[in-house]
């Protein structure tokens, strides 16, 4: 007999927009709910106190763990748009449960208007924008909001600037990456700017940048570096003599003090005496950089650059220079299926960041637009960064795109797809409350001299990596070698770890195959392409759930739609199984309307569900995407609108049918929502569907 073919994936998913998919079920600058309780004790954000680096965590002046769950608003975003949008977009960023924005692409080219003045040169900066910057900050501030702030980021040179060889940036646009390191003038037009963006004084809150205890942290330079990228500018076949004799006499007198061959020392783009060429040319402007800055009276943590696009470990000994690691990672369709055993994803690489004794932010991760599982994704991220006790996920990125009705799908401005963004609320409890627990054992990886510089390593090539990341906690402690005399940043650890410095090694049992937390409450079958969590107060599954009977501590789910993410999160600090406020949240594909153009199209999801609870009488209310903010005519007065915004009412309020100690309940059709919210029957009548404003 023949076997059946399996199914393709396009064959798995079914038609891609069918007509009972749901329009604008998430409008740009309106919201569902509110969870911005979460922010309650940081309003204006920084009353803690300045943020610091304390071992591998982040915390707050008066002692208290700063745990920041986080987004981006980037280049148009940042300068059009009107104050009152801005104000709202602001309210919007904190009801969705981000207590953290990064600022990004505020100096790049293609942004009209930027910080810097139309002219010759980039040594000024236009007023006009930044007092457009500065409301952002203020207006985020009093959200209880965080900042994360890029100096460098797409900053393009002119020929007025000055720049000895500037001919050779020109042909790249202006572009100084990786001439930095070793362009003496580059150098110091990039400290300028840092005086000038880092010092000047915002009209609204009274305060420069670099004293505001609303900035969390300031990177350097956005994803630039040697090891990897940019090196090659510096080498013979890119033709850019200037830089490449600034290059070598800077290698060559670094080598020689060493013992490093040379010319062998030269040769970037290999495991060798190279890497340690480049790390230590980074190191030494990261050195001067940090000094700089702090002399510019910056006081909170800095991080170097990122750790991104696919980088061998070699990548991490120069970052630990900075307070805290940082990383970026883009995950791909179908991540959930990606077996450990013998092949990384998106989470692998995240892992491989955090070094040991330096906190970890990743100011960039999405799995985005238009890859159809993207919906996956979020809670994900939340959980292995519970698991972990990651300090700082943001994804990349909310907004990029002047603040205005949208005309188009915009791939990086994720606040307007409900794929990512309708799960950003259950994400951010379940990753500020802890609802994951972290990881019960804490593997300390060791690699040697060796294995770090003398090989290709990454999760591409270590099952150590790869299968670790999301069973326990993983640390990674570079080895110290005798050339470098700044490479002890990285901390030995805690006594407890357990110390591995086989590279691949597999951690999975024989025969197992899905991946399991040591907690036992994460787990991913890659064969199934399921992920589902288990905690007294998020119970979610996510993937390939369709036709699966799904059992949960508190939860059952029965899904009839084959790939859907469903997240039953407690919104009262209290178990699911006794709690008073339980958000449900269902998302599957969405996708562009005819043509790629807008409203985006949600796919509703079918099934049967049922809920373990204490609870005598429970009803389901659908939360309205259009809820807040209300029509002014329509607001509640400060003393009824503190009990929490209207949820909205999309259809009444649905009495769930009790069976023993569950209650069991179709999700409803034909309702354009993907949110839910259980409270007991009383309560919902009698407050009119109202969301907790705090636990």
């Amino acid at each position: 007999m023949v076997p059946k073919p399996h199914p393709s994936l396009s064959q798995r998913y079914g038609v891609e927009v069918a007509s009972d998919w749901m329009p604008s079920t998430l409008v740009w600058d309106k919201w569902p709910l509110d969870v911005s309780w979460l922010n309650d004790g940081d309003r204006p954000a920084g009353r803690h106190g300045k943020v610091r680096a304390r071992g591998e965590q982040l915390v707050f002046e008066d002692g208290t763990v700063a745990r920041f769950w986080g987004t981006t608003v980037a280049a148009r975003a940042l300068f059009q748009g009107t104050r009152e949008a801005i104000a709202n977009q602001a309210k919007r960023i904190a009801a969705l449960g981000f207590n953290l924005v990064r600022i990004h692409h505020h100096d790049s080219d293609w942004v009209e208007p930027n910080v810097f003045e139309k002219g010759p040169t980039t040594g000024r900066l236009d007023q006009a924008a930044l007092e457009t910057l500065d409301w952002w900050v203020k207006c985020l501030r009093d959200e209880g909001v965080y900042l994360w702030i890029d100096v460098n980021v797409g900053r393009r040179f002119k020929p007025g600037d000055d720049i000895a060889g500037f001919d050779e940036l020109g042909r790249l646009g202006g572009d100084g990456r990786g001439f930095n390191y070793v362009n003496p003038r580059i150098e110091g037009l990039m400290q300028q700017f840092s005086d000038r963006y880092l010092g000047r004084l915002n009209g609204f809150t009274g305060l420069a940048l670099k004293d505001d205890p609303a900035v969390a942290a300031v990177l350097v330079t956005n994803e630039n570096d040697l090891t990897t990228h940019f090196g090659s500018r510096l080498l013979p076949n890119a033709h850019n003599p200037v830089h490449q004799g600034l290059f070598e006499e800077r290698a060559r007198r670094f080598a020689q003090s060493v013992g490093l061959p040379w010319p062998r020392s030269l040769r970037l783009w290999e495991p060798g005496p190279g890497k340690l060429v480049s790390n230590e040319l980074e190191a030494e402007f990261f050195r001067r950089t940090i000094d700089h800055l702090r002399s510019l009276g910056v006081t909170v943590p800095i991080a170097t650059t990122s750790y991104w696009g696919d980088e061998d470990l070699v990548a991490l000994p120069s970052l630990t220079l900075g307070d805290l690691m940082d990383v970026h990672s883009y995950g791909e369709a179908e991540s959930l299926s990606v077996n450990p055993r013998v092949e990384a994803n998106f989470i692998s690489w995240i892992g491989a960041a955090q070094v040991a004794g330096k906190p970890l932010s990743i100011s960039e991760w999405n799995v985005e637009y238009p890859k159809r599982d993207r919906f996956t994704a979020p809670l994900y991220v939340a959980s292995i960064a519970d698991l972990q006790g990651w300090d700082a996920p943001m994804i990349f990125d909310y907004m990029e795109k002047a603040i205005a009705t949208p005309k188009q799908v915009d791939t990086w401005s994720t606040g307007i797809d409900p794929a990512i963004t309708a799960l950003m609320p259950a994400a951010a409890v379940m990753f500020r409350q802890r609802h994951v627990r972290q990881a019960t054992t804490s593997y300390r990886f060791e690699p040697t001299r060796e294995a770090l510089y003398d090989r290709p390593l990454s999760p591409r090539t270590s099952a150590t990596l790869r299968t670790l990341v999301e069973q326990s906690r993983l640390v990674v402690k570079l080895p110290d070698v005798p050339e470098l005399t700044w490479d002890g940043a990285s901390a030995t650890g805690p006594d407890r770890d357990l110390v591995v410095t086989a590279i691949d090694r597999d951690f999975i049992p024989a025969g197992e195959d899905r991946v399991r937390s040591d907690t036992g409450e994460l787990e991913r079958d890659w064969v199934a392409g399921v992920q589902t969590i288990d905690t007294p107060m998020s119970q979610a599954a996510a993937g390939w759930i369709g036709a699966r009977r799904i059992s949960l501590r508190d939860v059952e789910i029965r899904v009839e739609t084959p790939k859907a993410a469903v997240a039953f999160t407690s919104l009262d600090g209290r178990p699911i199984a006794s709690s008073r406020s339980i958000l449900l949240t269902v998302v599957g594909q969405v996708a562009a309307s005819s043509g790629g153009s807008l409203p985006l199209l949600a796919e509703p999801i079918k099934g049967l569900l049922s809920l373990r609870s204490a609870r005598p009488a429970l009803s389901m209310t659908p939360l309205s995407p259009t809820a807040n903010p209300a029509p002014a005519a329509d607001r509640l007065s400060e003393r009824r609108r503190s009990l929490g915004p209207i949820a909205g009412e999309l259809s009444p309020t649905l009495p769930l049918r009790h069976e023993g100690d569950r209650y069991v309940f179709q999700l409803p059709q034909g309702i354009a929502t993907h949110w839910f919210l259980i409270q007991p029957t009383e309560a919902a009548s009698g407050r009119r569907n109202r969301v907790p404003r705090r636990p």
